[in-house]
């Protein structure tokens, strides 16, 4: 019973992380991994003022 207890506590904190906002990449991230994260979250793109994604942006719209 006591695994179980654990095993539910786990998930739960694993989908509260999933849940978590989404956060923008720190100011010295790589232009690739800015990319990454334009790919993955475009609708952040304005929010979070990357500027690398600009020609991404292009190729999208």
């Amino acid at each position: 019973m006591r695994c179980v207890a654990i095993f539910l506590v786990v998930i739960c904190a694993f989908v509260l992380q999933a849940l978590a906002e989404v956060q923008c990449p720190a100011s010295g991230a790589s232009d690739q991994d800015n990319l990454d994260f334009c790919m993955e979250y475009p609708e952040l793109i304005e929010k979070c003022e990357l500027k690398s994604c600009e020609g991404f942006i292009k190729v999208v719209s």
